[in-house]
């Protein structure tokens, strides 16, 4: 009864040996309920059969490809555009292992309809969803700030949403020119019913604005993205409270002139720890902030006036060449707001201290949590039902090393 009797491929499964051991496993595995005959569940040979022989068929045609097709997943958001993209470099290979299989499947006309998708749709909507993924990923990075990135993108997106009803003649990065053809009337319309999906679903918040405006690069520009005068005006108002919450280390400088003078200087309260004032911006410094040991100046109220001012001078203040050339958003307002060590430094450096520490409470935010849901991905992944007595501090060291390999390598 343990053994099978007929050993033949495919007529195993309906072998009574073959059964009685797979019914046996069952009986003894069903705690509650009616036992279900195996005899009825098992598929005969002939199904068995047909199944081996399809595989075997795409087997073969799937390795007459030049190229391996991507499959969507569903737990990837650009695996659709992948898919697409994929089938347009293999489209003529794909329509002629199509046509044959055509010849030979009697559904056919449902089951290869893409036989029937014109190339030049295919490769206009793969461009037009490509500007999309592009952004996308910008705006998920997460070892660079991304947030005063979000106003820019949105605006670019936006534009170019509007119908092309002329041919765009354009060089790529190599120096190769390529046209892009006009908008044909199915891209167009999707094209509106994208646009107005973004303005109804991508809102812009104040804080966005807010730290559009910390960059140099689009503080002037922000009326031609879209944005409304009232839009910018409450922008500035949220930069404005930022900067009354954080931290003044201008306060620092301000106490060794009168040490130069002979004058004692007021005793310094200890340091409390950044436990005890959660109500105050806590900002992420670096490990060189860290190693040179920089002093946290006491809090001291701002006036409105003041940081006005200090708004005013900023937005007057014009990149230069070569802030041009290699222009780093971090690393521009570090040196902006670097305070003056002594008085003759204060004379050429006029910096905005206040407004610096701003910029790196609002640029530290990222405009988008795809990197925090992948953190809760990749803990799923390591504890798990047979891994469930980890230690904490072990879950915590295998997520850091896993979240920074690309940068330790």
């Amino acid at each position: 009864m343990w053994c099978c009797k007929d050993l033949r491929p495919f007529n195993v499964v309906a072998d009574e040996g073959f059964i009685d051991v797979v019914q046996e496993a069952y009986d003894m595995g069903a705690a509650v309920g009616k036992a279900m005959q195996m005899g009825k569940v098992i598929p005969v040979p002939n199904t068995v059969k047909r199944r081996v022989l399809a595989t075997a068929s795409s087997a073969r045609e799937k390795n007459s490809l030049s190229k391996t097709l991507k499959q969507e997943n569903v737990t990837r958001w650009n695996s659709l555009l992948i898919s697409l993209n994929s089938v347009l470099d293999s489209y003529d290979e794909v329509t002629a292992v199509l046509a044959r299989l055509a010849n030979t499947n009697r559904q056919a006309n449902k089951q290869f309809l893409i036989t029937q998708i014109d190339k030049n749709s295919l490769a206009e909507l793969t461009r037009f969803l490509k500007w999309f993924q592009i952004a996308t990923l910008r705006l998920e990075q997460y070892l660079e700030p991304t947030l005063h990135l979000v106003a820019f993108e949105r605006s670019a997106l936006m534009e170019y949403c509007k119908p092309c009803h002329e041919p765009y003649n354009g060089e790529d990065a190599d120096g190769n020119k390529f046209t892009i053809p006009s908008d044909s009337e199915d891209i167009i319309a999707i094209k509106m019913l994208t646009k107005d999906v973004l303005q109804e679903k991508w809102i812009v918040e104040d804080l966005h604005i807010a730290a559009a405006l910390l960059d140099p690069q689009q503080k002037d520009r922000l009326d031609r993205f879209g944005f409304s005068e009232g839009q910018i005006e409450r922008g500035k108002n949220c930069l404005i409270e930022i900067m009354q919450n954080v931290k003044d280390t201008s306060a620092e400088a301000s106490e060794q002139p009168a040490a130069a003078e002979g004058k004692r200087p007021a005793k310094r309260r200890k340091k409390a720890p950044t436990r005890e004032v959660p109500d105050e911006l806590t900002l992420c410094g670096t490990d060189e902030d860290e190693d040179e040991e920089l002093p946290i100046a006491s809090m001291r109220p701002l006036t409105l006036i003041q940081r006005v001012k200090e708004l005013e001078f900023y937005f007057g203040l014009k990149l230069t060449k070569d802030e041009k050339k290699k222009f780093d958003i971090l690393v521009w307002w570090k040196v902006k707001g670097t305070v003056a060590k002594n008085a003759e430094d204060q004379l050429l450096i006029t910096p905005p201290p206040i407004m610096a520490r701003a910029a790196r409470a609002i640029l530290c935010v990222p405009a988008s949590s795809s990197k925090s849901e992948c953190n809760f991905s990749d803990a799923g992944n390591t504890v798990t039902k047979k891994r469930n007595q980890l230690n904490p501090f072990v879950v915590d060291s295998v997520l850091f090393v896993r979240s920074n390999y690309d940068v330790l390598n």
